[in-house]
C-alpha cells in the first residue's frame, strides 16, 4: 500500500496469528505482515533463515521446534521466528543472509536517542536444542516463568478447603 504502511486489519490478523503460534509453542512463521508484530520492540527475537532445499535446515527442524516449544511455553522474553528465504527473499537480503541456515538473535534495545531498536547477535554454535537454549540464556533474553506461585496458590486453596472442613466439623 502507499503511504499508510500496513493496513490495520492486516496488522490485527498478523498479531492474532503470532499470538496463536506463540501460545501453541510453535515457531512463528515470519512474513512482511508479521514483521510489525514480531519486531515491535516488546520482545527479543531469535531468527532462523532457511530454505526447504537446504539439508542442514531440514535436519535442525526438530530441535528448532523443540526450542520454540520450551521458549514460548516455559520462558518469557523471546520469540522463536522462522524466515522462509524462498517466500521472503527480500527479508533475507535485508538481514544480509549469505547462507542457510543462518541463525541470528535480535536483542530488543533502546538506541542512544531512546528509540526502540534491535542489536543483532550472530549465532555460530551447534544447531541443536541444548546449545541454542544455552545461547539464549547466556544472552539474557529469556527468563524461566516462575512456576512456584501457581503451585503455592493451589496448595493454599487446598489448605483453606481442608481447614474449612475441619472448622465446620461438629464438635
Amino acid at each position: 500500500g502507499e503511504g499508510g504502511g500496513i493496513d490495520p486489519a492486516m496488522l490485527a490478523a498478523a498479531k492474532k496469528a503470532v499470538d496463536e503460534e506463540f501460545a501453541g509453542g510453535r515457531p512463528i512463521a515470519f512474513d512482511q505482515a508479521k514483521a510489525g508484530v514480531v519486531l515491535d520492540g516488546g520482545m527479543h527475537a531469535f531468527l532462523k533463515f532457511s530454505t526447504s532445499w537446504c539439508g542442514h535446515c531440514v535436519k535442525m527442524q526438530p530441535d528448532w521446534e523443540a526450542l520454540a516449544k520450551t521458549v514460548h511455553k516455559d520462558h518469557k522474553g523471546c520469540r522463536i521466528v522462522s524466515v522462509d528465504c524462498e517466500k521472503d527473499a527480500e527479508i533475507c537480503q535485508a538481514f544480509g543472509v549469505q547462507g542457510y541456515p543462518t541463525l541470528m538473535l535480535l536483542k530488543a534495545t533502546k538506541t542512544p536517542e531512546g528509540e526502540l531498536g534491535y542489536e543483532p547477535v550472530p549465532y555460530q554454535e551447534a544447531r541443536e536444542f541444548g546449545a541454542m537454549l544455552g545461547f539464549l540464556n547466556k544472552n539474557g533474553v529469556i527468563k524461566a516463568k516462575n512456576w512456584l506461585l501457581p503451585i503455592k496458590a493451589k496448595i493454599m486453596n487446598l489448605f483453606s478447603t481442608i481447614f474449612k472442613i475441619e472448622v465446620s466439623m461438629p464438635k
